[in-house]
């Protein structure tokens, strides 16, 4: 007897679990593209964090993305609970759980990327931008916009 309940559970839910799963997967790709789209607008308040290692950081990453380790990410020195903060890495489950934390911290806009080896978009090498730096700017645009 219970076992016909558990199959008929099982039948009603399955359809709807891989429906969200595509689902998911189908709002990932348009961030990828939306972010894209932001990357050529000017004045977006948003970022792009690579939380990657420092080395695969310099090797290569998304155009303007500071760096930003996964280890620190609970000292994220952003107030704006509003901007679109974007988060990659090198595995689904590190960004996965940046996001979530962020996400459950108070950050509305916060977008997973997935694996850098999925982005299509703007690259680049080198040093870029780290933590620290990207804290510098927020504080001189706080600065100007009290001016």
């Amino acid at each position: 007897m219970f076992v016909y309940i558990y199959l008929t559970i099982a039948i009603i839910f399955l359809p709807l679990v891989l429906w969200f799963c595509f689902k998911k997967r189908r709002i990932q790709k348009g961030w990828r593209r939306d972010l894209t789209h932001l990357m050529e607008q000017m004045g977006f308040d948003y970022v792009v964090f690579d939380i990657r290692s420092m080395e695969e950081y310099i090797s290569e990453h998304i155009l303007g993305a500071v760096h930003f380790p996964m280890e620190q990410i609970e000292y994220l020195p952003i107030e704006d609970l509003f901007i679109h903060i974007f988060i990659y890495g090198n595995r689904r489950e590190y960004s996965d759980k940046a996001y979530c934390y962020l996400h459950d911290n108070g950050y509305f806009n916060v977008y997973d990327l997935g694996p850098y080896k999925l982005w299509k978009g703007l690259k680049e090498s080198g040093r870029g931008m780290e933590i620290q730096d990207f804290t510098k700017q927020l504080e001189k645009k706080k600065e100007q916009e009290k001016l």
